[in-house]
C-alpha cells in the first residue's frame, strides 16, 4: 500500500477516490463473469460492502463529531464504524507510551457483545518482531495471524485464547510520527483481507490522526488563553515598552509603559494607529523593515523615533520576533517586541536620560 493514501492530518480524499475506482472495476468483472459462476456472487458481496464503506466514510466526514473535544467519544465512534463496516469482531486503538517501549489500548470495541474497554498494555520487549514491523510497515496485513512472523508472537497470549485468526494493523501518524496503531482482528474461519479493507482501514486511521491533532490544538489554544492574562499582567509591570501584533502585522496590544510614554489610549494605538507617533522621516523605513521581517517570519531589530506625550521625539531600539504555536508551522497570532533606548554619542545619552523617565512612573505626570 503506497504512503500517498495516508496523509498526515487525516486526509481521506485520495482513499475515497481509490475505493470508487475499485468499485467500478468490481462491477466490470462481475459483468464479464458467468452468472452461474460462484465468483460473481463473491464480487457482488465485495461491491456491496465497498459501497457500505464509502457511505460510512461519507457519514464520518460530514458529521460534527470531530468538533468535539471528547476524544474518547471520537475513538469509540471510529472503532465501532470500522468493526461494523469490515465485519470483524474486534477493533482497537493503541497509543505509544511516552518512552515508546509499549503501546496502551485506549479503546477496544467488541462487536458481538457491543462493548468498549481499555487499559491493556503490550511491551515491546515481549513482542520485538511485531514492534519492528509496526515501525517499518505501511500496514501489517496477516491473513494467518498465527503463522505470520510479524504477529505469531501473540499466539499464546492473545490469538489462541481469543480465537483470533487474522489481523490487520494500520499505524496512526501524527505530524509525520507514528503515535499509535489501529488493530483489526478476525475470529472464526480465516478470511483474506481485501484491498478495499486495507484502504478503508487507512482512512479510519487518518481520521484518528485528525482527531488527535484537533485535540492537541484545543489543548494548546486553551493553554494560550490561560497564559495570555498572565503575560499581559507581567509585561504591564516591566520597565520597558512591549507591543503585540497578529500574523498580519496589525498591533493588538500595548503595555502600560508604551501607553504612559505616548500618552495615548490602547484603542488609539491598536491596528496601525501607533505609526502616527513615529517620526515622519522614520516611518517609511521602519515600516519596510518591519514588513520584510513579518513576511519572512524572522526576528528583527529597528531604530526609529517615537513621539512622547510631551510632544518630543526620542530614539528607541525595537527588537522583536514571532511566537510560534507548538502544533502549527505558521506563527501564532502574535509577535512581541521590547523597546529600549539606542543611539551613539549625544543621542544615546539623551535617550538614556529619557528612558529613565519612561520606565519610572513617579516621573511621568
Amino acid at each position: 500500500m503506497q504512503n500517498t493514501y495516508r496523509r498526515p492530518g487525516g486526509g481521506i480524499a485520495p482513499i475515497v477516490s481509490r475505493l470508487r475506482r475499485l468499485g467500478a472495476c468490481l462491477l466490470k468483472r462481475g459483468e464479464r463473469e458467468d452468472p452461474a459462476n460462484g465468483e460473481t456472487a463473491a464480487l457482488r458481496i465485495r461491491h456491496e460492502r465497498l459501497l457500505e464503506q464509502q457511505a460510512a466514510l461519507s457519514d464520518l466526514t460530514k458529521g460534527q463529531v470531530f468538533q468535539s473535544e471528547d476524544l474518547e467519544q471520537v475513538f469509540r465512534l471510529l472503532t465501532e464504524t470500522a468493526a461494523r463496516s469490515l465485519g470483524v469482531e474486534r477493533v482497537s486503538l493503541w497509543r505509544y507510551s511516552e518512552d515508546r517501549t509499549a503501546i496502551r489500548c485506549v479503546d477496544l470495541y467488541q462487536r458481538g457483545p457491543d462493548r468498549h474497554s481499555a487499559g491493556a498494555e503490550l511491551q515491546a520487549v515481549l513482542y520485538p518482531a511485531y514492534f519492528h514491523a509496526l515501525a517499518q510497515s505501511e500496514a501489517i496485513v496477516a491473513d494467518d495471524a498465527n503463522g505470520d512472523p510479524r504477529t505469531c508472537e501473540f499466539s499464546a497470549t492473545n490469538l489462541t485464547p481469543l480465537g483470533i485468526t487474522a489481523m490487520m494493523d494500520i499505524p496512526v501518524h501524527v505530524h509525520g510520527r507514528i503515535e499509535g496503531v489501529l488493530c483489526h482482528e478476525r475470529t472464526g474461519s480465516p478470511v483474506p483481507w481485501m484491498p478495499e479493507d486495507r484502504l478503508f482501514s487507512i482512512a479510519i486511521a487518518n481520521l484518528i490522526a485528525l482527531a488527535l491533532e484537533q485535540g492537541e490544538r484545543c489543548r494548546t489554544e486553551a493553554a494560550l488563553r490561560e497564559s495570555e492574562p498572565r503575560f499581559r499582567t507581567l509585561t504591564d509591570s516591566l520597565p520597558v515598552m512591549v507591543w503585540v501584533a497578529d500574523a498580519e502585522g496589525r498591533c493588538t496590544w500595548f503595555n502600560k509603559s508604551w501607553l504612559d510614554y505616548t500618552g495615548r489610549t490602547l484603542d488609539q494605538e491598536i491596528g496601525y494607529g501607533w505609526t502616527q507617533e513615529v517620526h515622519p522621516e522614520d516611518v517609511d523605513g521602519c515600516w519596510r523593515s518591519y514588513e520584510k521581517a513579518l513576511q519572512a517570519r524572522v526576528p528583527f531589530t529597528l531604530e526609529y523615533r517615537v513621539k512622547g506625550r510631551d510632544g518630543a521625539y526620542r530614539w528607541i531600539l525595537d527588537s522583536g520576533g514571532p511566537r510560534f504555536s507548538p502544533t502549527a508551522r505558521w506563527p501564532a497570532s502574535s509577535e512581541a517586541a521590547l523597546t529600549s533606548p539606542s543611539g551613539s554619542g549625544p543621542r544615546k545619552r539623551h535617550a538614556h536620560g529619557r528612558y529613565r523617565s519612561i520606565i519610572s512612573p513617579t516621573t511621568m505626570r
